[in-house]
């Protein structure tokens, strides 16, 4: 019992760790003002952006990244601040955004084969090698008495 637990609580992180994503491509003549991408990268005529969240609007894409700011102050010292900074990428030089979206669909068929092999390892180990199985709940006969 300990053992069936042991492997669906496995699988089930393991799951919820690998979940599933579906990259997909949007051309720039697709691209409507103010649709929002999460983690993009925006290919243009002279090269490769990579943000964290991406804006479209009218005449530009805007894209935004976090980066560690080291600052002094007389009072704190050194200390670091993480600080969202964006770019402007003219549309005129886009020519497709790519970004990932999750699959719920793929993601049920990854955790259903987990699950399998999970299973098949178990039945493995249990019968094929003789592992597993526990005590019994007979009681042994005492060889004293």
């Amino acid at each position: 019992m300990m053992a069936r637990l042991f492997i669906f609580v496995t699988c089930g992180l393991f799951l919820s760790v690998a979940a599933c994503s579906t990259q997909f491509t949007v051309l720039e003549g697709d691209l409507e003002p103010g649709q929002q991408f999460g983690t993009a990268r925006i290919d243009t005529n002279s090269g490769a952006y990579q943000f964290d969240r991406v804006l479209v609007t009218a005449d530009s894409l805007v894209g935004e990244y976090e980066v560690e700011v080291q600052r002094r102050s007389s009072t704190e010292g050194i200390y670091y601040e993480d600080v969202t900074r964006a770019r402007a990428v003219p549309r005129g030089d886009v020519v497709s955004v790519t970004s990932a979206k999750r699959d719920g669909e793929r993601t049920f068929f990854f955790g259903v084969g987990t699950v399998a092999v999970g299973l098949l390892l178990r039945d493995v180990f249990e019968t094929q090698l003789g592992v597993g199985g526990g005590g019994s709940s007979k009681s042994k006969p005492n060889p004293n008495g």
